[in-house]
């Protein structure tokens, strides 16, 4: 194995993303406040992930990104890679609390846990990023296991079960043409204090493509597989124009809410009337 060049590497807190319950619904709506609140924030941190990856990929440059749910941390990233890949190639993981010397004081969070990063090359002009996070001392990637943590909003408890990981393809093997591809998914619990376990597993694809450095398309499907036992949990968002991501959630396709994000300005679910009828977050 190689060594990735470990080059700006940083913990990013990011504006929390509040799950805080929206009104009480009529009855109609087939998920509770917890439920509604939770899946507009992974919806949402999925796609501030991917933005991130497509923005800040360029040249040598590859951006990585994965955020947590429920908590103010997000671990997001840019390295430069030696050269161009030429033919399949993996590098040494890096993690960021393993590389700090003992005497260097660590945010409390990340005392007992680590945010890593890996890059490959799976062949001429693809490239891979992966992103993933340990409960100390772990750095393997191949070492899945419960990832553990104290959740924010809403306050509680979270466990992915095994821990976050996500690979970004990026394939440059198209003059002045990128491709962003990732096929994820995340088996999480987040138990609210006082309430029952929410089963917030999910799993979907991104996919988006640059041209001339300019993001010409974009989409982002989310599933919940475990939520509403027997029912279809979905979210769907694609770039439309001009430059504005828009969307929707479904429940066996009826449309629950709908989404909107324009450049510069803070994305929101709108909920159906049904499900309180209030702009998140």
């Amino acid at each position: 194995m190689k060594r990735m060049v470990p080059l700006l590497g940083s913990v990013f807190l990011v504006p929390s993303l509040s799950c805080v319950p929206p009104p009480e619904n009529s009855g109609d709506c087939p998920l509770d406040d917890f439920q509604r609140g939770l899946i507009a924030e992974v919806i949402t941190e999925l796609l501030e992930d991917a933005l991130w990856v497509t923005e800040m990929t360029h040249d040598l440059e590859q951006g990585s990104s994965l955020s947590l749910i429920g908590v103010n941390q997000a671990y997001r990233t840019t390295a430069f890679l030696v050269g161009e890949c030429t033919e399949p190639q993996e590098f040494d993981p890096f993690c960021e609390t393993a590389a700090l010397p003992p005497t260097e004081e660590q945010e409390p969070f990340w005392q007992t846990r680590d945010r890593c990063g890996q890059l490959a090359c799976e062949s001429a002009g693809i490239r891979l990023s992966t992103v993933y996070m340990t409960m100390w001392p772990r750095t393997n990637p191949d070492d899945r296991h419960v990832f553990t943590y104290a959740t924010d909003d809403p306050p509680g408890n979270a466990a992915y079960d095994p821990n976050p990981f996500i690979t970004w393809r990026v394939d440059e093997t198209e003059p002045d043409t990128v491709l962003f591809d990732s096929s994820f998914e995340f088996h999480l619990t987040v138990t609210p204090t006082g309430n029952e376990a929410i089963e917030l597993g999910y799993q979907g694809r991104y996919q988006a493509a640059k041209e001339n450095d300019e993001i010409v398309e974009l989409s982002l499907t989310v599933s919940f597989p475990s939520l509403l036992d027997g029912r279809e949990v979905r979210g769907l968002l694609t770039l439309g124009d001009p430059d504005q991501i828009a969307g929707t959630i479904s429940v066996d396709d009826e449309e629950v809410a709908t989404f909107t994000r324009d450049p510069g300005t803070q994305p929101g679910f709108v909920w159906s009337k049904a499900c309180g009828g209030r702009t998140h977050p």
